[in-house]
């Protein structure tokens, strides 16, 4: 899928990150780079991309994860289906990959998740893929919370909007110590 919009945000990184940053977006317009001179944490950084989006869906990628090469046309069409089936549901999330030098295993996520489910255990992950308007609904990212910013936010994505639909394939890859 090519017909994209890619926000960076550099959050306070000392490495050349910034200055490669510059020169890929001025080779592809696509991407759009914001730099910190200093850190300001994860909430900080996902509200500075999704608020100047232009697109209509949004999906989060960290830095040190990995997006599956057919992840956004998967997601799409998923979308398409369920709106096509008359679902009613707010985002959508997919299994992850845990990958680390002695093993990989994919995650076992259930295939909808409530807004109650959620009190019990954060099954949908750290990123979803919604439209960019319920996040702005939904009040964004909250940048006060140290922790645990995704599973907040997610509380009030389906409290506004409604369950959240799996995706059942690893699509996420997540490399872990």
């Amino acid at each position: 899928h090519r017909d994209l919009e890619l926000w960076v945000v550099n959050d306070g990184s000392t490495d050349g990150t910034a200055a490669y940053l510059d020169r890929m977006s001025a080779i592809d317009p696509r991407l759009k780079a914001v730099h910190h001179g200093k850190a300001q944490g994860a909430p900080v950084a996902r509200n500075l991309a999704i608020t100047p989006a232009q697109g209509e869906f949004i999906t989060g990628l960290d830095d040190d994860d990995v997006f599956e090469p057919t992840r956004i046309e998967k997601l799409l069409r998923a979308w398409r289906d369920a709106q096509a089936r008359g679902e009613q549901f707010s985002c959508l999330f997919t299994q992850d990959l845990f990958v680390s030098p002695e093993r990989t295993e994919t995650s076992r996520k259930p295939s909808r998740v409530t807004f109650s489910e959620l009190f019990s255990y954060n099954t949908i992950g750290n990123q979803v893929f919604t439209k960019r308007q319920y996040m702005l609904d939904a009040g964004l990212f909250d940048e006060q919370m140290p922790a645990w910013q995704d599973l907040d936010m997610f509380m009030r994505l389906l409290r506004t909007h409604g369950p959240a639909l799996l995706v059942d394939e690893p699509l996420y890859t997540l490399e872990v110590a």
